[in-house]
């Protein structure tokens, strides 16, 4: 944890980059193209239908993305506590929740 720190610390203030509207035909190009133009974290919106509206990306999403960049998942989701450890084995370095997201959200802040 300590690395993952200090690369964000390092990279303040930086802009993180959405994968929502990618092309994924061209993901890999597209992430290449950030670290050669100095972007630190790309950003994965993960939506499930419930919580919100829209159904985005899920854990294999997350491990499919092959890049040296910082990934930021945003999770949301209902009780995301459940979900948490799937993102973070998938390679989440930073992960974000919405306190209304869940019932116990301290348990889902020890978990983090």
């Amino acid at each position: 944890m300590g690395e993952t720190l200090a690369r964000l610390r390092s990279l303040c203030p930086t802009v993180s980059v959405g994968t929502l509207t990618a092309d994924l035909m061209h993901l890999g190009d597209e992430l290449e193209l950030l670290e050669r133009v100095g972007v630190g974290i790309v950003h994965v919106d993960v939506m499930d239908g419930c919580f919100c509206p829209q159904m985005t990306v899920g854990p294999p999403y997350v491990r499919g993305l092959r890049t040296p960049l910082l990934k930021d998942v945003h999770l949301m989701v209902g009780e995301p506590l459940e979900k948490l450890g799937d993102y973070v084995a998938a390679g989440a370095d930073i992960v974000t929740v919405h306190v209304e997201s869940a019932v116990h959200i301290h348990r889902v802040l020890q978990r983090l």
